[in-house]
C-alpha cells in the first residue's frame, strides 16, 4: 500500500538518523517493501489513463474489484467502499495520480526491514489472505527479511510478528476493522513489555 510505502521511507530516514525522532515500532498493512513490477507498472497505467480519459470516479469504480474479497459482507463493502470513495474525492485526482507515480518509482524497500531488524524495532505485519494488489506472498517475504536479520543476542523475544486475515483483501484495517485492532493491540501491549 501507499501507506506502508511512506511509513518504510520514514523508517529509512530514522535509521539514518536515530536522534531525529524515538522509532518504537512499525505496523505495515497491506504493504509490499519490493520495487513494482512490471506488470504492476501496467495496472497503475490503466488506472491513470483511466482516471485522465475519465474521471476520479471511473478509476474507483473500475479498481473496486480489485480492492477487497469477493466474500465480505454486502453491508460492509458498501460502507468499506463509501469511505475510500470519500476520501478519494477529499484527495482529489491530482493525489491519486501523484500516488500511482510514486508506487511506479517505489524503491526496494527491504534493505530497510533488514536494518529494523537489526536494531531490534518491534514490526507487525497485517495482511490479507486474499490480497490483489499486495499478495500476501510478498508480506511473508518480508517478514522473513525481518527474521533473516534479527539479533536474538541482543533480545531473545522476537518483536515481529505476521497476521494474516482470512478471506480478505487489500483494505484490510477496514475490511477486518475489529480483529485489525486486536491484533494491533496485542503486538503493541508485547513490543511494550519486552522493550521495557
Amino acid at each position: 500500500s501507499y501507506g506502508g510505502m511512506v511509513a518504510l521511507e520514514v523508517a529509512r530516514q530514522w535509521l539514518d538518523d536515530a536522534t531525529a525522532f524515538s522509532l518504537r515500532g512499525l505496523v505495515l498493512a497491506s504493504t509490499t517493501p519490493e520495487p513494482q513490477t512490471d506488470a504492476g507498472r501496467r495496472a497503475t497505467a490503466q488506472r491513470r489513463d483511466t482516471a485522465t480519459r475519465h474521471s476520479l470516479q471511473a478509476e474507483l469504480d473500475a479498481s473496486w474489484p480489485s480492492m477487497i474479497d469477493d466474500s465480505i459482507d454486502p453491508d460492509l463493502a458498501v460502507a468499506v467502499r463509501r469511505l475510500r470513495d470519500l476520501n478519494s474525492a477529499a484527495a482529489g485526482l491530482d493525489a491519486l495520480l501523484n500516488q500511482l507515480q510514486a508506487i511506479d518509482h517505489r524503491p526496494d524497500q527491504r534493505h530497510t526491514l533488514a536494518q529494523l531488524a537489526a536494531n531490534n524495532v518491534p514490526v507487525l505485519i497485517l495482511h490479507g489472505d486474499n490480497d490483489k494488489l499486495a499478495p500476501v506472498d510478498h508480506a511473508r517475504r518480508a517478514f522473513d527479511t525481518l527474521r533473516a536479520h534479527y539479533d536474538a543476542s541482543s533480545q531473545p523475544t522476537i518483536p515481529f510478528h505476521f497476521h494474516t486475515f482470512p478471506a480478505t483483501g487489500h483494505l484490510a484495517l477496514q475490511e477486518r476493522e475489529a480483529p485489525a485492532a486486536d491484533a494491533i493491540s496485542a503486538w503493541w501491549r508485547a513490543a511494550s513489555s519486552t522493550s521495557s
